[in-house]
């Protein structure tokens, strides 16, 4: 702090009060405030250091044009120096004498500034005296601040309803989550307890960073089974599909000879190479592809990504999607008959070119399986069984 110029026809009428709050600091006391505002900021926060933030916002009040990194500075050495006496404030009953006396002048020793003499006053003392905080109350003058609300908040949804396959996130339930100040706080949410690729009601929560959480239902639905021209159409996110004719998987969906990756020859109906739709993509010329990854096991190519065909004439679902009267056997080993939609549970084994009698298809996550005329389950899988008539 520094002092400011004071003439001596101030001095005479200047009170150690006034000389200290007007013409002693620099930055200026903002209007109303006084010295003594600051010091009890000081103490109100020193042993509250999680208030920081609100003690830099009163000080930045006490000041006229304060910056904020200022007021910070001022709050961290302030509370420094004086962090042995958190817990008291200002006794202003026994300053109130002492704080009003004219200041003296000193002629025969004045203060200079260059050639100027700028002011002449002796040196005074100044009293300042302090006492224990009340517990309920507290004697800091009062200081004009907004105030602080927490502004923490969840809000989402108390429902959604999603299909297998699909991501399950904030968005899914519209979630929205504030920190104290207002500002934006990631939510997630916590599916351990739910089996996203089983058709059900599942009870999910929502957790925000800022604390909060909040219950909210989540309904599963079986994928839809698609029948007639709408099977050849286009295959969901994580099903997969199979190459009927010979074909490419490029790096980019506008195909480029120079961008091929793998050439899949076209094969017998067992060793058809098979892929996962991990997504879609359209080429500059507006025909669809699929984004796929390779997943031909024991094969060189496994695990390869990119981009291939959409055409039906190319490419199609590698599980059935309409049910048939009779199946055959065309996996060389043969296939397993169990007792449940999750093909667990083996009942017996069919061999290599037997047929079976076939009264339902049912979806099963993003697969399918035919129900036999005697309640069991079998594999709809086109690489291991084909429908007859």
């Amino acid at each position: 702090m520094t002092h400011n110029n004071i003439s001596v026809a101030d001095a005479n009428k200047t009170t150690v009060k006034d000389f200290i709050d007007t013409a002693g600091l620099n930055p200026a006391l903002a209007k109303g405030h006084t010295i003594l505002d600051m010091y009890n900021i000081l103490f109100e926060y020193a042993d509250q250091p999680a208030l920081k933030a609100q003690a830099v916002r009163e000080m930045q009040a006490v000041f006229a044009d304060m910056d904020q990194a200022t007021a910070e500075g001022l709050v961290d050495q302030g509370i420094a120096s004086i962090k042995s006496f958190s817990g008291l404030v200002f006794d202003t009953d026994r300053i109130t004498q002492e704080e009003n006396e004219t200041l003296s002048l000193d002629l025969d020793n004045p203060y200079t500034q260059g050639a100027d003499i700028t002011s002449y006053h002796t040196q005074q003392p100044f009293k300042i005296y302090l006492k224990k905080r009340a517990a309920t109350t507290t004697t800091t003058p009062a200081i004009t601040t907004p105030a602080v609300v927490d502004q923490s908040s969840l809000t989402a949804d108390d429902t959604a309803t999603v299909t297998v396959g699909d991501p399950v996130n904030a968005a899914t339930f519209n979630a929205h989550a504030t920190t104290s100040d207002g500002q934006n706080s990631p939510v997630t949410v916590d599916t351990g307890k739910a089996d996203l690729q089983q058709p059900g009601t599942y009870t999910l929560t929502l957790k925000a960073a800022n604390g909060k959480t909040k219950s909210v239902t989540l309904t599963v639905q079986a994928a839809p089974i698609l029948t007639g021209a709408a099977a050849a159409t286009i295959a969901p996110k994580r099903s997969a599909v199979y190459a009927l004719k010979t074909l490419y998987l490029y790096q980019q969906p506008t195909f480029k000879k120079r961008q091929r990756i793998v050439k899949y020859r076209k094969t017998k109906r067992t060793q058809r190479p098979m892929f996962v739709v991990t997504g879609y993509a359209k080429s500059k010329a507006g025909l669809r592809r699929y984004r796929v990854r390779d997943v031909n096991h024991h094969s060189k190519t496994a695990g390869k990504t990119g981009y291939i065909t959409a055409r039906a004439a190319f490419v199609t679902p590698v599980y059935y999607h309409q049910t048939a009267k009779k199946i055959k056997v065309i996996n060389p080993s043969g296939v397993n008959v169990y007792r449940n939609l999750k093909l667990t549970k083996q009942v017996k084994h069919v061999k290599h070119g037997q047929t079976l009698k076939v009264t339902a298809i049912k979806q099963y996550h993003l697969t399918t399986r035919f129900t036999l005329s005697n309640g069991q389950y079998v594999t709809a899988n086109k690489k291991l069984v084909m429908r007859v008539k």
